[in-house]
């Protein structure tokens, strides 16, 4: 509810930085517009893309200490792309503080936190669109930005697709590994592209 989502937003600008909610704000629209278009709930859309970030900004995080103390006490895997790039651990620690400390209890919308930054070959079509309603909201810079909406507004197989091998350069380019579940989904979308 529009009451509801300002509870979120209230407790998300006391410690997110400002530019960080406004892009919470914008994937959440993205999400909520993309969202019936391929039979998911665009409220439930609206509430993942205000509550995707909840742990990016984690006051007291500065060495990624306590994604790391999260992630042991909960079970979340930690290989050598996490180690490398531990920001990526934002997004399953999210899902995490969201159930434990905010008192989300909705599996879908949890799932779909917990997966806005690895992508993997068996993630549902409700994780897809937060994570690409993340990557293509309109305040990304990156080149590819518009042509990944238009192709989420299509398929969103086609647009994960998209998603992963533009991501690869960008990763090499900072020295990042591309992460072995993602390189995974690389695969399996590009063998759905084939078929599709």
């Amino acid at each position: 509810s529009e009451k509801q989502i300002e509870i979120w937003r209230k407790r998300l600008a006391t410690y997110l930085k400002p530019q960080r909610l406004a892009h919470c704000e914008r994937v959440a629209a993205l999400a909520f517009e993309m969202a019936a278009r391929h039979g998911l709930n665009p409220a439930q859309a609206r509430a993942a893309g205000i509550l995707h970030d909840v742990a990016r900004d984690l006051p007291g995080n500065a060495d990624f200490h306590l994604y790391f103390a999260i992630a042991a006490s909960h079970g979340i895997p930690v290989g050598p792309a996490e180690r490398a790039n531990p920001l990526i651990l934002h997004a399953p620690v999210g899902a995490v503080l969201l159930a434990e400390q905010w008192g989300l209890a909705d599996p879908v919308l949890l799932a779909a936190v917990a997966g806005h930054t690895i992508a993997s070959p068996d993630m549902a079509d409700f994780t897809k669109l937060i994570y690409l309603a993340d990557s293509a909201e309109p305040g990304r810079e990156w080149e590819g930005a518009a042509k990944l909406r238009s192709l989420m507004a299509e398929n969103l197989d086609a647009a994960m697709l998209y998603a992963l091998e533009t991501m690869s350069p960008w990763l090499a380019e900072r020295g990042l590994p591309m992460h072995p579940l993602a390189q995974e989904a690389y695969e399996y979308f590009k063998r759905r592209s084939h078929f599709g």
